[in-house]
C-alpha cells in the first residue's frame, strides 16, 4: 500500500458496522492529512452532520446480496486487497522503507529476516528440521530467548477440541499458559474450535495481562458479512501481533490476538500486568525479612 501511514491509537469502533469488535487500525491516505502546528484551528470542509452521512452511506454494498439476506459491509478491512499490491516477502525495498519510516529498528529487521530464512530451512522437508528446532532450542535456553515458535498442534485435524468456561469479565488478570500447553488444546493446523493459535502469540505466553475486551462479532474480510461468533474469544491489553514470525513481516497492522478462554488461566494474586509485582508488595515483602 502506497503513501499511507497509522495515526496513534485511531481504530474503527464499528459503530457503522452493525457493531462489528475488530477494533481495526484505521488507514489514512497522506493526501487526506497535511502537516499541522499548534495554532491552526480545527478545520472540516463541510458540517460534521453531512459528513457522517456520506461516511455512513458508504458503508454498505449498493447492490443486494442474493447468497445473504443481511447487510454487507464495505471497509477498509474489506478493501485491502483492491488497494494493496502482491510483495514478495525477499523485496528489499520494503524493508529499507520500514527502517526510514521508523516502524521499525534495524536490529528488529535483521532479526526477522534470519528467522524467516532459518524457518524456510526448517521447512524444506529434507529430514532436517527436527536437527534445526533443536539447535534453535538450544541457542535459545543459553541466551534466555524463547523456544522455536511455528509448531503444529497435538490433536488431530477434524476431531473436537477442548474448551473452557472461565467466565473472565473485563479488567481481570489472566495469564497465558505456556505455550506446550496450548498446542495440546489446538489441531496439527493449530485451531481450536475454529480459532487459530499464530506463532506471534507465543511470545506472550506464560505473561499476565488484563482482559480488554470479549469479542462476539466480527466482519469476514472476503465477503462483508457481519458474523456472530459461536464461541466468543478475548482481546488482552497490550498484546498486538508485531509481524515478528508470519508474513508479512514487520506487518504495521498491530491487530490484536484473539484468544480462547482455555488458553488462559486466571490469576488470584494481585499482581500487575506483564508479570510484574505491585510495590506495595514486594514493601511488604521486604518488611517481613527484617
Amino acid at each position: 500500500m502506497a503513501d499511507a501511514v497509522f495515526l496513534d491509537d485511531i481504530r474503527c469502533d464499528g459503530q457503522a458496522f452493525g457493531g462489528c469488535e475488530m477494533k481495526c487500525p484505521v488507514i489514512w491516505k497522506e493526501a487526506w492529512l497535511r502537516r499541522a502546528s499548534q495554532n491552526d484551528p480545527a478545520y472540516t470542509s463541510i458540517p460534521i452532520e453531512r459528513l457522517v452521512t456520506l461516511v455512513w452511506s458508504g458503508t454498505r454494498r449498493s447492490a443486494p446480496s442474493e447468497k445473504f439476506n443481511e447487510p454487507l459491509y464495505v471497509c477498509q478491512a474489506t478493501q485491502v486487497p483492491i488497494a494493496t499490491e502482491l510483495l514478495p516477502v525477499w523485496h528489499p525495498v520494503q524493508y529499507i522503507e520500514d527502517y526510514r519510516s521508523g516502524n521499525v529498528s534495524l536490529s528488529q529487521i535483521i532479526s526477522r529476516l534470519l528467522f524467516e530464512l532459518y524457518a524456510q530451512l526448517v521447512a524444506l522437508g529434507v529430514g532436517l528440521g527436527s536437527a534445526l528446532r533443536w539447535i534453535y532450542n538450544a541457542v535459545q535456553w543459553v541466551r534466555g530467548g524463547l523456544p522455536y515458535p511455528v509448531r503444529r498442534g497435538c490433536l488431530p485435524v477434524g476431531g473436537p477440541t477442548p474448551a473452557a468456561n472461565l467466565d473472565l469479565k473485563v479488567g481481570e488478570l489472566v495469564r497465558v499458559k505456556d505455550g506446550d500447553s496450548i498446542l495440546k488444546t489446538v489441531d496439527e493446523r493449530l485451531f481450536n474450535r475454529g480459532m487459530s493459535f499464530s506463532p506471534e502469540m507465543m511470545p506472550y505466553c506464560g505473561k499476565t495481562f488484563r482482559v480488554k475486551e470479549r469479542v462476539r462479532k466480527i466482519i469476514n474480510e472476503k465477503t462483508g458479512q457481519l458474523i456472530n461468533l459461536k464461541n466468543s474469544c478475548l482481546v488482552l491489553e497490550g498484546v498486538e501481533c508485531q509481524g515478528r514470525y508470519t508474513r508479512p513481516l514487520n506487518c504495521p497492522r498491530g491487530f490484536p490476538p484473539y484468544w480462547r478462554e482455555i488458553w488462559l488461566e486466571r490469576v488470584s494474586q494481585p499482581i500487575e500486568a506483564n508479570g510484574a509485582a505491585p510495590q506495595r508488595a514486594m514493601a511488604a515483602m521486604l518488611q517481613e525479612t527484617r
